[in-house]
């Protein structure tokens, strides 16, 4: 048996990986993480229980791919059962 250190997102709890290099840069863009702005976690992000349908109120666009850094974010109130 050979023993391996795995890193876990602490943003997502999803994404796993053996290299603490690539796991940071996974950090850096994960849609989980405040500090990437990313429609996830932007207050202003809207999400039909089906998942097919989900845009920005702000842009009032439904068909919009994710993405981070967005200049409408605005910190959204963050609600541990979501995870």
């Amino acid at each position: 048996m050979i023993e391996r250190t795995v890193y876990e997102c602490e943003h997502c709890h999803k994404k796993r990986l053996v290299s603490k290099y690539a796991m940071r840069d996974h950090e850096k863009e994960c849609f989980y993480n405040p500090d990437s702005k990313s429609c996830i976690m932007c207050e202003n992000f809207i999400q039909d229980n089906s998942d097919i349908e989900r845009g920005c109120l702000m842009k009032q666009d439904l068909r919009f791919k994710l993405k981070t850094n967005c200049l409408y974010w605005k910190q959204k109130e963050i609600n541990e059962e979501e995870f």
